[in-house]
């Protein structure tokens, strides 16, 4: 060694720098290098056509497959209640609808690999879709937040959620192939869950395979029953209706904890086929099914009546299922007119069914919909500067939509059908046209630090529909003739990032979004005691203008900082209320009653404004705190003044350790929620019936999940949730939150 030298710097790719004494390497035999945590920043993609993260102007959230499998959560949309910034109501068990920045429903936009899950039929108070995505195949979930239709087109007034799954992985190699096992067990005793699933991959050079199957079976539900003192007895289920020897009872309930009538089954099944005909293109074929066992609906089978008795004897969405078949060519080569192309073509059959019986009653009464949908999208990119740093992005979007609603009573005792029976949407058809184009602009300025982002989008709506003449009401003749209604919107975003040398970034956006009406809004079927819903072929699409500023601070070991604040006007809101007909009248006779009309109409503006923030910091080796906190206030105004809007949640958020030691990791999580009271409430879409005189209560739980990697194939892991066994209902949710629950489990691959 030369004479002089005192010390040995040692690096290597991918380790922490370490400082060697020449007058220690005799007592040395080798060098240990720490692996270095934050070498280079992660690139995510996010999006249809995958835009890096970092250069998007507004929040985004992305819940990796790893994050997933930690917390063990059943259902997609537990996996977004745990990991992301997004509240979920949950009206029954099987369900979990989403609330974006103070939307919900139909006024967010739901997206499989590419394709929007969204259709014709999907209404305004709380949709349960997001549960047929079976998170066991997920690579990632990504939320948008904010004004998503200049990408997405209709209903992206509060943001997107973007759904992964899988790829199948070929290989770069003509001498290799590969074939891979996976598999997990896993067993939850709130509601004694048990889950299987299996998957098997192959990929050569050329082709690639991923074939899925989930099962998951779950039993009733039970609450935690540690209470309030002022409301000892909310959430309970004191009695439930059973049939017994053919009679409807009402029986009393030994464990009021247990929900009767939650659980339910649900299958899930995907085949995905990649084929690589060149180094230019890339074709995958896409196909998913998920269908379940009768869902109960909790909440209606815990509303009683005036009386005071239960109402319901029966009361379930029928099998629900989704089919959806799609093929994406990914074509790169540049040219005039593009650098690449993105085609997605996509078909899906829905079916939704509504039974329910009252107590004691012989009729069944059974709102059976299928909805076709045909899909088209296709996605051009092209650099218009040698240097890529100025990109066009353009595109079209086509959507149709075929509904087929048809309605029954069933006599239990005879077994007689009758089908005078009045439908939920036009009985003849229903017919949903959408058309889009768009163009996006990205710049980057030369040190990159500058990155700007300005689109525009038209879309353009046709719903065709028609009633029948042999209908169990007297519709007006050009009912049944047929109704049309055509509307358009233009929307468009400008936005900004800004980046730092030391790691902050800057970002804000101001957009506009839309959503237009759909079957669901223009022509639902209803009779309620003296009103009749009738068309509104006059109905145009609610509007939003959108504004957020937000920043990130990047540091060390993977800390961070981030803030996003945001204001929403609301303009066109989709409201009902008293309707005349074409004609000018404001009632049909049907028989010897009155009916009074009602429809939808764009009468409130509202606005809605909140902010939103997380943080992760390193507290010591191996030892990380993170958190979040959210907060959303909203209101709707009319003639009269200013209410309360609909879908705004309280206050909410999480906080939690993580820590890691060689291959075993453990993460401790507190969830909380605030009190919302009940005078914030709307009046319906809140359900007020479902919370206390007070309103929502707050809560918060305590969690811990841990995984440990026995082998390199084999995985377990374990979670203990709501430690304390406390009972809390989220609000507007019809069914109470699991109590104490142990989640066991194994997963591995071979």
């Amino acid at each position: 060694m030369p004479a002089g030298i005192s010390e040995i710097i040692c690096r290597y790719l991918g380790y922490e720098e370490k400082q060697v004494f020449v007058s220690n390497i005799t007592d040395i035999q080798e060098v240990e290098l720490i692996t270095q945590e934050v070498l280079v920043d992660g690139v995510t993609i996010v999006g249809r056509t995958g835009v890096v993260k970092e250069e998007i102007p507004y929040q985004v959230e992305t819940i990796s497959k790893k994050q997933i499998q930690l917390l063990n959560t059943q259902t997609a949309a537990d996996a977004l209640a745990a990991h992301a910034n997004v509240y979920v109501q949950k009206s029954q068990l099987g369900g979990g609808s989403p609330v974006l920045r103070g939307f919900e429903a139909n006024k967010i936009l739901l997206v499989i690999d590419g394709v929007r899950l969204n259709n014709a039929i999907y209404r305004s108070g709380h949709l349960q879709n997001a549960i047929t995505i079976d998170q066991a195949v997920l690579e990632q979930m990504e939320v948008i937040f904010g004004a998503g239709s200049l990408n997405y087109g209709s209903d992206a007034l509060g943001g997107v959620i973007h759904f992964k799954s899988q790829e199948p992985r070929l290989v770069y190699d003509d001498s290799r192939s590969y074939l891979e096992h996976g598999f997990y067990l896993r067993r939850a005793t709130a509601n004694l869950e048990n889950s299987i699933h299996y998957d098997l991959k192959y990929g050569n050079k050329k082709w690639a395979s991923l074939t899925s199957v989930t099962f998951s079976d779950y039993e009733d539900l039970v609450s935690g029953n540690v209470r309030t003192a002022e409301f000892p007895e909310f959430g309970e289920r004191p009695d439930y209706i059973a049939t017994v020897a053919g009679v409807d009872t009402v029986l009393t309930n030994p464990q009021p904890s247990r929900q009767i009538g939650t659980g339910y089954n649900q299958l899930d099944l995907l085949q995905k086929l990649v084929f690589q005909p060149s180094n230019i293109s890339k074709i995958t074929l896409n196909g998913q099914y998920s269908t379940s066992t009768d869902v109960p609906r909790y909440d209606r089978l815990t509303e009683r009546s005036s009386d005071g008795n239960l109402k319901f004897a029966e009361w379930f969405y029928g099998p629900q299922k989704r089919l959806l078949l799609s093929g994406k060519l990914d074509y790169t080569k540049a040219n005039s007119l593009f650098d690449r192309a993105l085609v997605i073509a996509s078909y899906q059959k829905i079916d939704e069914d509504r039974i329910d019986r009252q107590f004691q009653s012989d009729l069944r009464a059974h709102q059976e919909e299928d909805v076709n949908v045909y899909g088209l999208t296709v996605d051009f990119s092209k650099s218009i500067s040698e240097d890529n740093r100025h990109v066009l992005k353009y595109g079209i979007d086509f959507q149709h939509n075929d509904v087929l609603s048809e309605a029954f009573e069933e006599d239990i005792r005879s077994g007689s059908i009758n089908t005078n029976v009045l439908t939920r949407y036009p009985s003849d058809f229903g017919r949903l046209t959408n058309y889009g184009v768009f163009g996006t602009s990205t710049w980057k300025s030369k040190s990159e630090r500058l990155i700007t982002n300005i689109g525009l989008r038209y879309n353009a709506t046709n719903i065709a529909l028609r009633y029948k003449t042999s209908d169990p009401f007297p519709w007006p003749q050009n009912f049944t003739d047929g109704l049309s209604n055509t509307n358009s919107a233009l929307v468009g975003s400008i936005g900004a990032n800004y980046n730092t040398d030391n790691k902050w970034q800057l970002h804000g956006q101001l957009a506009t979004a839309f959503r237009s009406p759909n079957i669901d809004d223009i022509a639902k079927n209803r009779i309620k005691d003296d009103e009749v819903s009738v068309p509104n072929l006059e109905l145009n699409p609610e509007r939003s203008i959108n504004a957020e500023l937000g920043f990130t601070k990047r540091g060390k070991h993977n800390n961070f900082f981030q803030l996003a604040g945001y204001y929403t006007i609301l303009n066109d809101a989709i409201v009902r209320e008293a309707l005349p007909l074409p004609d000018g009248s404001t009632f049909i006779v049907d028989g010897i009653d009155t009916l009074t009309t009602v429809g939808n109409v764009n009468a409130d503006k509202g606005f809605i404004y909140g902010f939103t923030t997380s943080a992760s910091l390193k507290l010591i080796d191996k030892l990380s705190w993170n958190g979040s906190f959210n907060y959303t206030f909203g209101r709707a105004e009319d003639e009269n003044g200013t209410k309360p809007l609909a879908h705004i949640p309280p206050i909410f958020g999480r906080t939690g350790l993580d820590w890691s030691y060689e291959k075993f990791t453990v993460s401790a999580i507190m969830r909380f929620n605030g009190k919302k009271d009940i005078l914030d409430f709307e009046d319906s879409t809140d359900n007020p019936e479902q919370a206390t005189e007070e309103g929502s209560l707050a809560w918060q739980t305590y969690n811990i999940y841990m995984s440990y990697p026995y082998f390199d194939w084999l995985n377990l892991s374990i979670g203990v949730e709501n430690i304390l066994n406390t009972h809390y209902r989220n609000f507007s949710s019809g069914v109470s939150a699991p109590g104490m629950n142990f989640i066991i489990t194994l997963r591995g691959t071979f």
